[in-house]
């Protein structure tokens, strides 16, 4: 994530994004256009929620900041707000994910999910066939995310990296 802000905040003009709508709600947040990088929507840091039993790593995310959006408002295509940590909507089909103690970080632009368990495991959930893959720590997951947006690629599943 470092380097990838490093590189926007270095070389693109920060504009204030400002997005609101009847059914899909309200975002602020900086956004963030830079040449040869995938730039985004950033919200400011945000608290997680008291009594969540998160990972460490998804606290030290938002801590950071609260959602990174690169498809723009009410587009799949992002890491989602510390507000909207929800179950995975979709059923597993090979067991592999255990839905109780799974929390969905964001989005592909084609609906598939990008998760985290309970002990601090990241991977991607492919809603077309109903199995995850790419799982890895969530330091990690998250490390790969942004290397996608620093190579101006948008994350989905099967990294094309």
């Amino acid at each position: 994530m470092a380097k990838w802000f490093e590189r926007i905040s270095a070389d693109g003009a920060p504009r204030l994004e400002l997005y609101s709508h009847d059914e899909v709600g309200t975002q602020a947040g900086i956004s963030f256009d830079v040449p040869g990088v995938l730039g985004a929507t950033i919200g400011p840091p945000k608290t997680c929620p008291p009594g969540t039993a998160w990972p460490s790593d998804l606290v030290s995310f938002h801590n950071l900041v609260d959602f990174v959006d690169w498809m723009g408002p009410a587009n799949a295509g992002g890491l989602v707000g510390a507000d909207d940590h929800g179950p995975i909507p979709y059923e597993a089909q090979d067991g592999a994910v255990v839905l109780d103690n799974t929390w969905t970080l964001g989005w592909s632009p084609c609906g598939d999910v990008m998760y985290c368990t309970d002990d601090g495991i990241g991977g991607w959930f492919s809603h077309e066939s109903g199995t995850v893959c790419d799982e890895t720590d969530l330091a990690s997951f998250l490390d790969r995310v942004f290397a996608e947006l620093l190579a101006d690629r948008c994350p989905e599943v099967g990294w094309r990296g």
